[in-house]
């Protein structure tokens, strides 16, 4: 796949991906990831410098993993969700 013909989906598969392969993927190690492997479109410079991930591309994240994975607010992170998480994307 060339940096040409990624699209948002597939950004979103490859996260999803990674959650399920390493059980847990940090958000910043992800931002980084997609913008040196897919490009500078997927991801921008929030207000503390760091790299963040484009809206879009969580969006869709969000809707093709909502069943199975829960964000970590502590850890930056998303992961599987466990038998113990609640409803919704929260870990808890």
């Amino acid at each position: 796949m060339t940096a040409q013909s990624t699209t948002t989906a597939d950004i979103a598969v490859w996260m999803l991906e990674q959650v399920k392969r390493e059980g847990i993927l940090y958000q910043a190690d992800a931002a980084y990831e997609i913008e040196e492997n897919f490009g500078t479109e997927f991801v921008y410079d929030n207000d503390s410098g760091g790299v963040s991930i484009q809206r879009d591309v969580l969006d869709v994240f969000r809707s093709i993993s909502e069943e199975i994975v829960v964000w970590e607010r502590p850890e930056k992170a998303w992961r599987l969700r466990e038998a113990g998480d609640g409803p919704g994307r929260l870990a808890e």
